[in-house]
């Protein structure tokens, strides 16, 4: 559509600059100019001067906003963008437990060590192993009933804590936590697209990959956060509201003592006005009498 545009306005344009308009024969008809530029190479340049050279002006003559303003609509718009954003994180937690679902799993092999972990954000610290489980899988149209070795990180909270001799987190040790023995029942969740453990897809023990923890307690912050700048957002514009309220009650207060000044003045000159009228009758009457020694009736 575009091009189409284009090609319309050139043949307008090169029609229009083939005759001279301001030179007419005597019937009217514009003289035919002849150029010695090619008619390819005036058209090309036309069409460069529309399709290229035009836009580019345009674009230099354009004022980009107040970086004030950007500042601005970006603070007031930031509650809203951290709810969304954390609405966001909270549904892809959501999303991505729906892919795993919960399997039967048996304790294969313990951890070799325990790994108590201070830094994860908690709390309280918590311990790590990796245990080696038994997961057990129903039958298929494509493999009967089995059972897959894989292996799944378990963190549990440490009830009590030896933190040794020195300041250090190197002899840290946890003394009560809770654990799992060979043959006992642990809890675990698949993905669904690995049933059969064959797509090397990690396995989750004790819970899902995302306990959705802190995912609700950003989306609460953020609902919090976002009343607050509704509520600062709503005593400003109350403020504002009741600024401009009184401004224009000041205003119309201004305007009608405008308009009684005005009124007053009117009258006032009336009244000059009929005072000068009365003394130009006086003077006249005045005038004829004294002329012929008698008033006149």
């Amino acid at each position: 559509a575009r091009r189409e545009e284009l090609e319309e306005t050139l043949d307008a344009l090169m029609e229009e600059a083939e005759y001279d308009w301001d030179d007419l024969d005597p019937e009217g008809n514009p003289r035919h100019i002849r150029r010695l530029t090619p008619h390819f190479v005036r058209r090309g340049w036309l069409y460069f001067l529309l399709a290229y050279w035009d836009p580019l002006r345009e674009l230099g003559n354009f004022r980009f906003p107040n970086l004030f303003k950007i500042v601005k609509l970006f603070m007031r718009s930031l509650p809203i963008l951290g709810v969304l954003a954390a609405l966001g994180w909270y549904a892809w937690g959501f999303y991505v437990n729906f892919q795993y679902t919960d399997g039967d799993c048996t304790v294969l092999a313990l951890p070799a060590s325990f790994e108590i972990v201070g830094n994860t954000g908690n709390l309280e610290p918590v311990v790590r192993g990796v245990y080696t489980v038994r997961r057990q899988y129903p039958a298929s149209g494509t493999r009967f009933e089995g059972s897959v070795s894989q292996q799944c990180d378990v963190v549990v909270p440490c009830e009590r804590v030896d933190y040794g001799a020195s300041a250090d987190a190197d002899d840290d040790r946890c003394l009560d936590f809770e654990t799992w023995k060979w043959g006992s029942p642990l809890a675990c969740y698949h993905h669904k697209e690995d049933l059969f453990g064959d797509k090397a897809m990690r396995l989750y023990c004790i819970d899902l990959p995302s306990d959705m923890v802190k995912e609700t307690f950003t989306v609460i912050i953020a609902a919090v956060l976002l009343f607050l700048s509704v509520c600062v957002w709503a005593l400003l514009e109350f403020r504002e509201r009741g600024r401009r309220d009184k401004q224009a009650a000041l205003n119309e207060q201004q305007a009608a003592e405008e308009a009684e000044l005005a009124e007053a003045k009117r009258i006032i000159e009336e009244r000059e006005a009929k005072e000068a009228e009365r003394h130009e009758d006086d003077s006249s009457s005045s005038g004829t009498t004294s002329a012929d020694g008698s008033p006149q009736s």
